[in-house]
């Protein structure tokens, strides 16, 4: 059900975008690959860093990987830390956020190098949706924001930090965004699922993020549609809805 829905999302996305050319995508990835390659070169500039990736983040995901593939259970609490900690009930390492699988695949360092690069890789995409599809830049001006979002100084900061909450939120943001305002000129299922799936996808790396994107959304659906008619509030609601489901 999930992979339809998936599915379904991509193809609507890649359906809209007509100037969406190779040429496009191919910049886009050289660009993320450029902001990430001093770290490509030198893992520890950002694994080694003595920040929360280091202190707290590695520890955890090490500790949720062993219990899984080692001891063979959930670790639903951390026992290691002080009186404990909660795992499975706090967002930052949830097991419901499916990108996560992959640090039960690769070496945890690498997991979290290729989540960063994804998370910055589609969000960029995202960003030439909204600024080409929504407010009808040109293809060049597109393309220029997309690449100011993956040289933001904010990104670089998260970096800095070692939050790879934060880096994920990031980069699903800009369909939190393209969801509201593709949703307020129209009731398509589609983007109805795209909003829900997104702000599902921020609840599970970061919640402070998510709350400020619930509340700004809100404030940008109730803006484009007040002044037409409140009835298509209905459409954000079942969004909400599905978003909690999620």
């Amino acid at each position: 059900m999930s992979s339809s829905i998936i599915t379904s999302i991509t193809d609507n996305l890649f359906k809209m975008s007509k100037f969406y050319h190779k040429r496009f995508i191919l910049i886009i990835l050289f660009c993320v690959i450029l902001f990430y390659m001093p770290i490509l070169l030198n893992p520890n500039l950002v694994l080694e860093r003595g920040n929360d990736l280091q202190e707290q983040f590695w520890p955890i995901f090490h500790f949720i990987k062993v219990q899984i593939l080692v001891n063979h259970q959930f670790p639903l609490w951390n026992n290691l830390w002080f009186a404990g900690m909660p795992l499975l009930q706090d967002p930052q390492f949830s097991f419901f956020y499916i990108p996560n699988i992959i640090f039960l695949l690769l070496p945890i360092g690498s997991a979290f190098i290729i989540t960063f690069i994804l998370h910055t890789f589609l969000g960029a995409l995202g960003i030439l949706l909204i600024s080409r599809k929504v407010f009808n830049l040109s293809e060049t001006s597109s393309l220029f924001t997309a690449l100011l979002f993956i040289f933001s100084p904010k990104l670089a900061g998260f970096l800095e930090a070692g939050h790879p909450g934060l880096i994920e939120s990031y980069g699903v943001i800009p369909y939190v965004i393209l969801g509201t305002l593709m949703l307020a000129k129209s009731k398509r299922k589609i983007w109805i699922l795209l909003l829900s799936i997104s702000l599902a996808a921020i609840f599970f790396t970061h919640t402070i993020i998510f709350l400020i994107s619930l509340v700004a959304c809100l404030i940008l659906y109730a803006i484009c549609v007040l002044p037409h008619n409140i009835k298509q509030f209905k459409s954000f609601f079942i969004s909400l809805c599905l978003t909690f489901g999620f």
